[in-house]
């Protein structure tokens, strides 16, 4: 890719890690939508601000709801190798970071929160805003710009896979899962969520805002996950001054004032 070309797109916003994870999401609903080729055929909601009983939201990128249970997806649009166990908390990327003075490869490692745990949440909250026995199904979808170099689940009703693998994967759920939902059901789920994906900027607004300072309390970067750093200006008009940056810098930008 040319020098000017990515200048373009960094200009644009389309480096962005909002813009990215949106284009994540959008390549995962196609991926999705490609069972309805296959006969398996379900209804999919997006971006879902489901209420806790503090008055806050917690956000989910994909709900699918079929006649073998409710997928509840979380997409991860990483890049580079990747780590981890359902068991830990955290789980690593390790990405190519050029070479050496003498020519070794090297690498950047970048821990973030284990998703599995992450989309556990989400099922949660979700199932008691339901009230309902239905089976729910967790499915992480990372990148075809990652490989999933050791990941290590217990669970049976939880996946995790790259966005090629989606369809491999709703194969096994439709061959091993007896039928959950009649196609009624499938529709009552639907429109009893659909409201929880048609809300106001005021409470996607409010969401980020709740987000953005538990983030800033724990050390964690609101964008992308990552640590945030204490570090000290070497250039412009805060130089000699000490801010927060974050750990996945070059890539994530994100600072916040000490």
């Amino acid at each position: 890719m040319s020098l000017l070309i990515k200048m373009l797109k960094t200009l644009l916003g389309m480096n962005s890690p909002e813009y990215l994870g949106k284009k994540g999401e959008d390549q995962t609903v196609r991926a999705i939508e490609k069972n309805y080729f296959l006969g398996r055929e379900g209804r999919i909601l997006r971006n879902l601000y489901v209420p806790k009983d503090n008055g806050e939201t917690v956000e989910i990128d994909l709900v699918f709801i079929t006649i073998k249970g409710i997928f509840v997806v979380e997409s991860k649009n990483y890049v580079g190798y990747i780590f981890g166990n359902e068991r830990n908390a955290n789980w690593v990327q390790t990405l190519y970071a050029g070479k050496d003075f003498i020519g070794r490869s090297k690498v950047e490692k970048h821990s973030f929160y284990n998703p599995i745990w992450q989309n556990k949440g989400h099922v949660n909250y979700l199932r008691k805003y339901l009230k309902t026995g239905y089976p729910f199904i967790s499915l992480v979808v990372f990148s075809d710009k990652s490989e999933l170099k050791s990941v290590s689940i217990d669970s049976s009703d939880v996946y995790v896979c790259n966005r090629s693998r989606l369809l491999t994967v709703f194969t096994e759920v439709w061959k091993k899962n007896p039928d959950a939902l009649s196609e009624e059901e499938v529709d009552e789920v639907y429109n009893s969520l659909k409201a929880l994906a048609d809300v106001d900027e005021t409470i996607k607004q409010k969401h980020i805002e709740q987000i953005e300072q538990k983030q800033n309390n724990t050390g964690i970067c609101p964008r992308c996950g990552g640590k945030l750093i204490l570090r000290m200006a070497k250039n412009g008009p805060t130089k000699g001054r000490w801010f927060y940056g974050c750990s996945n810098y070059p890539r994530c930008k994100y600072t916040r004032g000490n």
